[in-house]
């Protein structure tokens, strides 16, 4: 259950950062006063995406971290083990 809330997370972040890309504001910076001199226009999703790349770093750590622990810790009950991984490991 933990690897559906993870998804859902996951896409709300990435939704959140397309709305944020289509409606948000942009950040403007003027270099002198305004209507004289230079200004520059920046979307304000480019500082949305790094917090969102790492939110969904963490979040897909946490919420599938689990299955790839399972499946590189313990085999299936009865799964009989493979040899040349079993020869890997005894010579290790």
């Amino acid at each position: 259950m933990p690897e559906l809330w993870a998804a859902l997370a996951i896409v709300v972040i990435w939704l959140v950062v397309l709305v944020v890309g289509v409606w948000g504001p942009d950040l403007v910076s003027n270099n002198s006063v305004v209507g004289v001199g230079e200004s520059s226009t920046v979307p304000s999703v480019i500082v949305v995406v790094p917090f969102a790349f790492l939110a969904t770093w963490v979040i897909a750590r946490y919420g599938f971290g689990r299955i790839r622990q399972e499946y590189t810790t313990a085999p299936r009950p009865g799964a009989v083990a493979h040899p040349a991984r079993t020869e890997a490991l005894i010579s290790s």
